[in-house]
């Protein structure tokens, strides 16, 4: 079994539609991928970095099965 973590930087300016932590993805078999989809809502125009972090249960917690980032801009529409 393993969870996912998602991370937004500066945080206080992103709301999420649902939690952001502990997101159970279940069992995955080596090699397997799982989408999900998790609504985030930007406050403010400028630039963010949006983490994920899988853990495997039961895991140290500084035990990381896989990570990643992703930069993310922000502009005025129109």
């Amino acid at each position: 079994m393993v969870t996912l973590d998602l991370i937004a930087d500066p945080a206080e300016h992103v709301l999420s539609g649902g939690v952001l932590s502990g997101i159970s993805l279940g069992k995955l078999e080596s090699k397997e991928t799982k989408a999900v989809e998790v609504p985030l809502y930007f406050l403010c125009t400028g630039r963010f970095e949006i983490g994920a972090e899988v853990r495997i249960l039961g895991a140290p917690k500084d035990v990381r099965a896989g990570a990643s980032r992703v930069r993310v801009s922000v502009v005025e529409d129109g």
